[in-house]
């Protein structure tokens, strides 16, 4: 998709603003007859938010808590054989879902 360059003007300022794919980008501020290049693309607040992590939302979600949870892994190992038993397996979680499918349907069944 092409990329569109204009100024929009937000709260007084003359932003030059890019679209690309349905979205707009603030890439650079006119003043008189200059145009000021903000440097790099920014990234988005969803892949801000990933890359920092939430605390205490029980998950390892963010580079810091990922470090954290791989400090002391040797270099070269396999990530399954770091995790700790006391994370689910896949099998653990196959068993879940069959669990699950096995209760809807029973519950369907006693609705009929």
């Amino acid at each position: 998709m092409a990329t569109i360059r204009k100024l929009m003007d937000i709260s007084g300022i003359p932003f030059v603003i890019e679209e690309r794919d349905g979205e707009k980008f603030i890439v650079g501020v006119k003043v008189r007859r200059q145009v000021f290049k903000l440097e790099g693309a920014g990234l988005p607040v969803d892949v801000v938010d990933k890359i920092e992590g939430t605390a205490g939302d029980n998950k390892i979600n963010g580079v810091e808590e990922i470090e954290d949870f791989l400090e002391g892994v040797p270099e070269g190992s396999k990530l399954k054989e770091s995790v700790p038993s006391e994370f689910a397996s896949d099998d653990d979680m196959i068993s879940a879902w069959q669990d699950a499918l096995d209760s809807a349907k029973v519950a369907a069944g006693a609705g009929e």
